[in-house]
This record gives structure tokens, C-alpha cells and sequence, in this order.
């Protein structure tokens, strides 16, 4: 019986382990993928600095100020605060909330439009529960808007942020602060997301 020789033996070797290290580096991918899908979702940050709620330029400079979709969004009109949620959804629109301002505004009207708004909620209950009461209700009629969406026949983006929404609501619900038609948003919109999870 002949014997292959030496150089073909190393070949071969070669050959298994470049597969064996392929292998490996396709299981971290696909790992790296399954945790990323696994990973709660969430267009923005949920801590940070809460955003100026008033009429007026960003905090900062932004491109969204002059992107002409949004300013058109700006006037309030139904189907562009609808066009501008396709487009942007719900981490795009986040970043109008961010900047603050009337983009922020904006945003806010536009949210429950975006098939993904729920992964905004987690963010937008942290302003509710830290923002001023006088300057909150724009988050209020967002957030009471995105629950009120009929729910959508697929899995749940974020169904935790929608949770942490119920104690804040039940907070503001029952706070001397707030308007009187600001605490039944809070009552009406706690009822309903209580009826949805």
C-alpha cells in the first residue's frame, strides 16, 4: 500500500483547520446576531437630559431642521406627520424628540403613525416621570396615542418599555400638578395599556 505524500497530508490539515476556524467564526456571527434580536430594542437612549418641550429652534444644530419633510410635518397636517413616521420610524422620530424644539413636537405628533412606535415608550415614559408637569403633555398625548393603536397581529417589540409605562402613568394620574384633562390622558391611557398586556 502506498503512502500519500508528506506534502498532501499538510494540505489536508490545513484544509480542516481553516474549515474548523470558518465554522467558529460563523457560530459568532449567527451568536452575535441571536443576541442582537434578543437585546431589548430602543431607538434612543432611555436616560439622559430631558428634552426642551417648547416651541422653537433645537437645542442643538440638526439636520433635521432642514430637511423640508419635516418642516412641512411641522404644520400639523395629517398626512405629512404620517409620511414623515414611515420614513423616519420610530428611532428617526426619537431623534426629533431629542433635539428638543418644535422638531421635538413634531416627532411627538407624528410617533403613533410608526409601526414601531412602541419601542419609543421606555424613553418617552422616563421624560414623562422626570419632566417638568408643566411641559409634559405633548408626551402624554403621544404616549396615550401609541396605546391607543390597536395592537398589531405580530410579536411585541418592547413589551418591558410598554410595562414601564403603567407606574409612571398611575403617578401622574394621581398629580395635583397636572391639568385635569392631562391626569384623565394619564388615567385613560394607563386603563387601556392595561388592557393590552
Amino acid at each position: 500500500m502506498s503512502r500519500a505524500p508528506h506534502w498532501l497530508w499538510l494540505a489536508a490539515a490545513a484544509l480542516l483547520v481553516g474549515c474548523h476556524s470558518q465554522q467558529h467564526a460563523g457560530a459568532g456571527a449567527i451568536g452575535s446576531l441571536i443576541a442582537a434580536r434578543n437585546a431589548p430594542a430602543t431607538p434612543a437612549a432611555t436616560a439622559g437630559p430631558v428634552p426642551d418641550l417648547r416651541p422653537g429652534p433645537p437645542a442643538r444644530p440638526t439636520p433635521l431642521a432642514k430637511d423640508k419633510l419635516w418642516q412641512q410635518a411641522a404644520g400639523g397636517a395629517a398626512i405629512d406627520l404620517h409620511r414623515l413616521a414611515e420614513r423616519e420610524g420610530a428611532a428617526g422620530l426619537m431623534q426629533g424628540v431629542e433635539a428638543g424644539g418644535t422638531l421635538a413636537l413634531t416627532a411627538l405628533q407624528a410617533l403613533p403613525a410608526a409601526g414601531d412606535a412602541e419601542l419609543a415608550m421606555r424613553r418617552l415614559c422616563r421624560i414623562l416621570r422626570d419632566g417638568p408637569p408643566r411641559r409634559i403633555g405633548p408626551v402624554l398625548g403621544a404616549v396615550q396615542a401609541v396605546i391607543a393603536e390597536p395592537p398589531r397581529p405580530v410579536e411585541a417589540l418592547d413589551p418591558e418599555g410598554m410595562r414601564s409605562c403603567a407606574p409612571v402613568l398611575e403617578m401622574l394620574e394621581k398629580n395635583a400638578d397636572l391639568p385635569p384633562h392631562e391626569r384623565d390622558l394619564a388615567a385613560s391611557a394607563r386603563a387601556m395599556l392595561g388592557e393590552r398586556l
